[in-house]
């Protein structure tokens, strides 16, 4: 008792967690005896290489499918691991009967929920701090890293840091259902915390809106920055291709085979990530890896890493300028004393080069640093080292002594960048206001009911030809045109419920989604259990958890039809047009899609002019878009280029850029003679990316870290 995850149904963790090439999160952490086994484990590893020259620690990979955390908060609710919590905390748990489990979930979940994450990460972190003690033990210099590369496919993450406006996700909570809160390791010297950074190629914005979001998030920088020490983890997402006919024959068998590649990015953006994680976090060590390594372009960055490897491995203080706001440009100025001598770096976070006139409290001789291959840096004048940085780019000089310090800094942007700026900022305000009229997708057939029904059967749509459930077409006052949809239910015991159904279609790729009708009844008083819904299908067959419904009049549950009491929307005896959003709801899997109405017991609903949207956003988050594009309008006005580069690279200016249309005098108007610098490429077809990567057999290789030289 005690070692397996227990659930609030007091089932193990096989119940919900499928294995994946038999990797679940078996055992429970919180228990003495787990974390002994573990430690174990790591004490074997480290005996046995400790001692050779390029070792330099260990890494527990944090994620879904691996045992050093906890998949969410209501596990680990056994009576070992109860009793533990109750002793250190003083709070009353219930000890017996079968409903215990379901009974402390219930606590938890309330009144303790603040104490439970908070003694369970206390828990995690006292484990992880013995394993740095039992590292250090053997070696000293050498450091533990938790990777949360993969933690970042979780159900609460991407529940967390789904994009949805007005609100944001709250990463912290996120990583506290997990049992890891970053503070807790704010004085461990020896622990590094990898802050996740998943990538992909841009080929659907939508199936990588939480990696976008989480990358970009200063908040999410903000959480993992309250350790002592982090580094960043760039994690590679492996992109499969079939190959059919070699599956056939392979000699593996098709479930042993698969082809995976990497698509990395060119150019002076392939070191954009690395640029960004130093400028974010001062990051002491950079990783890369995935179930492949990338692999090309390595000239765009070996210059970056020859200087990164230069510096030390120790937290360096970032130099404010007396010139600018705080973070309004993509310049950082770092400094460290350390070994009696002061490190200096400068880094440009943008896409255009910038010249830096760096001041310094004293007369130096600034020698560069990252060896011989480093590009020659002009003569220093008296106390100012002046340094043109190109387009993502790092320098750093390294001074004799401990006494000389930057006092400020100035900077010389490239003249494109406010104007190049501006132009993708102003197309980007163009595209919201052509929100206000969104364009409905032409994928339903008779989506306002006027072809005759033939047989019983109207076209475009499906229904049941049930006993006391009625669904046709009527031509008495219709909401437009000449007829209407007309479902009704008339026994009050009847558990079948009248819906209709629209062929199925693909899913719409900008992951928004949205349907609108004119609906009414015949009586105020009597609201119906009316629902739009929302089928999700895999391949024609239907998804699990793939029916999403949106109430309306009267809220009942699924089972017994009876009214729950959530308050829903109420339907009017006069037309009305209703809209029912399902942008944050649908799951990530399924490929086509159907939308009907349910009447879900006794009533009567008329239905006309049904129109479905990729691109509706309610006044609400219309409200919000144009908020945050004044906002950063206002910013570029003073300077703060900064902010409009953070803001250009969230998910929702890529999103208006690529699935909303500007107004048509807008778009005739600012029509550019050529792409605009620094907007999205095009993306290639899935022809175009035939390469040889695309044979690489799936082989796991280890990630490659990037240090800072030894302090």
């Amino acid at each position: 008792a005690g070692l397996w995850r227990v659930a609030l149904n007091g089932s193990g963790p096989w119940a919900r967690h499928r294995a994946r090439q038999g990797l679940a999160p078996y055992y429970n952490w919180l228990d003495s005896r787990g974390q002994d086994a573990m430690r174990r484990v790591l004490g074997e590893l480290t005996r046995r290489y400790a001692h050779h020259p390029s070792f330099g620690g260990l890494c527990l990979q944090l994620g879904a499918n691996t045992f050093t955390q906890l998949p969410d908060q209501n596990w680990a609710l056994d009576d070992r691991t109860i009793a533990r919590f109750a002793a250190d905390t003083k709070i009353e748990m219930p000890t017996n009967g079968p409903k215990r489990f379901a009974d402390r979930a219930k606590i938890l979940s309330s009144t303790g929920r603040d104490a439970w994450l908070q003694w369970r990460s206390k828990v995690l972190a006292s484990l992880y701090q013995q394993m740095q003690l039992d590292l250090t033990d053997r070696r000293p210099d050498a450091r533990l890293y938790l990777a949360t590369g993969e933690l970042l496919e979780s159900w609460p993450v991407r529940q967390e840091m789904r994009p949805r406006l007005p609100l944001h996700g709250d990463f912290s909570q996120a990583m506290l259902r997990h049992g890891i809160v970053p503070a807790l390791f704010a004085d461990q010297s020896n622990i590094v915390l990898l802050r996740g950074r998943r990538h992909a190629p841009l080929t659907s914005l939508a199936s990588q809106s939480v990696n976008v979001n989480v990358n970009e998030s200063p908040t999410v920088d903000q959480v993992v920055a309250s350790a002592r020490n982090v580094g960043v983890l760039h994690f590679h997402e492996p992109q499969p291709r079939a190959v059919p006919g070699f599956e056939l024959v392979s000699p593996f068998g098709k479930s042993n085979t698969s082809f995976q590649s990497h698509f990395g990015t060119t150019g002076i953006y392939n070191r954009a990530r690395f640029t960004s994680s130093l400028a974010r976090l001062d990051a002491q060590a950079i990783v890369e890896g995935g179930m492949l390594l990338p692999l090309g372009q390595e000239d765009s960055f070996k210059d970056f890493f020859r200087v990164y490897r230069a510096l030390p491995a120790v937290p360096f203080k970032t130099i404010a300028s007396s010139v600018y706001a705080r973070d309004s440009m993509p310049v950082v100025i770092r400094q460290a004393h350390h070994h009696q001598a002061t490190y200096i770096y400068a880094l440009n976070d943008s896409a255009w080069p910038i010249t830096v006139d760096v001041e310094l409290d004293r007369p130096v001789n600034p020698l560069p640093l990252g060896g011989g291959a480093a590009r020659l840096l002009p003569p220093s004048n008296g106390n100012r080292w002046v340094v043109t940085l190109q387009p993502y780019d790092l320098q750093a000089v390294f001074i004799r002594g401990v006494d000389a310090n930057v006092v400020n800094w100035s900077v010389e942007p490239d003249t494109r960048m406010l104007s190049e700026m501006l132009k993708l900022v102003q197309d980007v305000g163009n595209r919201i206001h052509s929100l206000r009229d969104p364009v409905p997708l032409a994928v339903l057939a008779n989506a306002d009911f006027e072809q005759p029904t033939v047989g019983g059967v109207t076209p475009g749509w499906d229904y049941p030809d049930w006993p006391e459930v009625e669904v046709r077409t009527v031509a008495i006052n219709p909401g437009q045109g000449n007829h209407a949809l007309y479902m009704k239910v008339t026994a009050s015991d009847t558990h079948r419920p009248a819906w209709v159904r629209s062929k199925k279609f693909s899913i719409p790729k900008t992951g928004r989604f949205a349907i609108q009708a004119l609906i009414r009844t015949r009586n105020n008083n009597k609201q119906p259990p009316i629902r739009m819904a929302v089928d999700l299908l895999l391949d024609g067959k239907p998804f699990r958890g793939g029916y999403i419904p949106v109430p309306l009049g009267v809220d009942v549950d699924d089972k017994l039809r009876q009214p729950t009491g959530n308050p829903v929307p109420p339907v009017s005896t006069r037309w009305q047009l209703v809209v029912g959003q399902f942008d944050d709801r649908l799951l990530e899997g399924p490929n086509e899609i159907q939308i009907g109405f349910d009447l879900m017991g006794p009533g009567e609903v008329w239905i006309d002019d049904v129109r479905v949207f990729d691109t509706y956003f309610s006044p609400n988050e219309q409200n919000k878009l144009q908020k945050n594009v004044a906002m950063v309008k206002s910013d570029l006005e003073r300077g703060k280029l900064l902010e409009c580069q953070s803001y250009l690279n969230g998910y929702w200016p890529r999103f208006l850029l690529e699935h909303v249309p500007p107004p048509e005098a807008a778009r005739v108007a600012n029509l550019p003679p050529r792409r605009i610098s620094g907007a999205a490429p095009k993306q290639p077809t899935t022809e175009e990316k035939s390469t040889f990567w695309d044979w690489i057999p799936k082989i796991r290789l280890p990630d490659l870290p990037f240090k800072r030289g030894p302090e």
